[in-house]
């Protein structure tokens, strides 16, 4: 059975938009947004705890991608692959900020 759930905020007048897809084995994730959503870095956990990241040139994602695989498998406790690309354009350091905390936050909302 497949089933998804989303979650989204608002973080700087932009959406930032979390789904999650649950399959049989494993669950997939994307975490997107701001003025531009794209795939900036992808986070693999497999099924003994193994992560592996691929983050694109020029892409600061990983942290986020790495974040969210670890904690989603520590929580489901199977095979995890996690996208994340968020995009603000002009971002402040203390903008920054504001959208990793944020991402955090929907995180503990999924695993909580």
């Amino acid at each position: 059975m497949i089933k998804t759930i989303e979650k989204s905020t608002i973080v700087l007048e932009k959406e930032i938009k979390a789904i999650i897809v649950f399959l049989d084995n494993g669950l997939n994730a994307m975490v997107a947004g701001g003025d531009k959503s794209h795939v900036g870095a992808v986070s693999v956990v497999d099924e003994k705890g193994r992560l592996n990241t691929i983050t694109f040139p020029e892409h600061k994602e990983t942290g986020i991608a790495e974040a969210w695989a670890k904690a989603l498998f520590e929580k489901y406790n199977m095979p995890v692959v996690v996208s994340a690309g968020i995009h603000y354009d002009g971002i402040t350091p203390e903008g920054i900020k504001s959208v990793v905390e944020a991402c955090d936050e929907m995180l503990l909302d999924f695993i909580t």
